[in-house]
């Protein structure tokens, strides 16, 4: 009798040890959890904030280019006065220079009817023609619905990705942007080159980059919006091109 009391005994502090043992390890799991959620949804919207920032940027930028293009019909008008009282050599001066000071400034690849679409998408297509990336884009959709700082999110991020992607190929690097309305839906496609199948390697599209804690939250963040807009996302990788797709709610 004694035996199996103390038999008992022994198996109710092993449960109770168990059973402290299996809450402290939950514990430790669930704060791990926790403070993971929180540095990732801090890296998130510091990685938000940044492209929000760098839309007021655009913006000021796209205030710079409609000012160049204000001005552009009167510098017109003052060289062609020069040349029509005879004056080739100031008129020569007078265009160069309006030409190095203002025109080279910026590259405008994009009109749409958005300033916003207009700023991110030159900003990127330009990027483009500094690193040798052939960059084309199809823009065509109704009225907007969808709120311009979302937007711009996410074509900052397809962009980018598409940029980077072609950065690693040794032969054509290229990419084509296409916007258009299909139904109740606005369309984002960024397609671009590709060497190697990226979703047979990377079916999640994790990134490649050794700061991974800081990188790889583009395509989170486009998700994300697509989500907010009843839509769907959409990858493709075949005929050595890679394509992302966000499908978002325009009505």
């Amino acid at each position: 009798m004694i035996c199996n009391i103390t038999l008992l005994g022994i198996v109710s502090v092993v449960s109770m040890v168990l059973l402290l043992t299996a809450l402290i390890v939950g514990c430790i799991i669930y704060h791990r959890k926790v403070t993971k959620y929180k540095t990732d949804l801090g890296l998130l919207k510091a990685r938000i904030d940044e492209q929000n920032h760098r839309i007021d940027d655009l913006k000021e930028q796209e205030r710079k280019i409609a000012k160049i293009r204000h001005d552009y019909k009167n510098h017109i008008i003052t060289g062609l006065s020069l040349l029509k009282n005879g004056e080739t050599l100031r008129a020569q001066e007078y265009f160069s220079k309006y030409i190095d000071q203002e025109l080279s400034k910026v590259q405008v690849y994009v009109d749409t009817s958005n300033a916003l679409v207009n700023a991110v998408v030159n900003e990127k297509f330009r990027l483009c023609y500094q690193k040798g990336i052939t960059a084309e884009a199809e823009i065509s959709f109704v009225e907007q619905k969808i709120d311009d700082i979302d937007l711009c999110a996410v074509l900052f991020n397809l962009l980018d990705n598409a940029i980077e992607a072609c950065e690693k190929l040794d032969k054509e690097r290229s990419l084509k942007l296409v916007i258009f309305q299909h139904k109740a839906y606005l369309v984002v496609r960024v397609e671009n080159t590709s060497g190697d199948n990226v979703l047979e390697n990377n079916p999640s599209l994790k990134t490649t980059k050794a700061d991974k804690a800081h990188h790889g939250l583009g395509v989170r963040i486009v998700k994300d919006i697509v989500k907010k807009y009843n839509g769907v996302f959409n990858v493709d990788n075949s005929g050595g091109k890679f394509s992302a797709e966000a499908w978002l709610e325009n009505i």
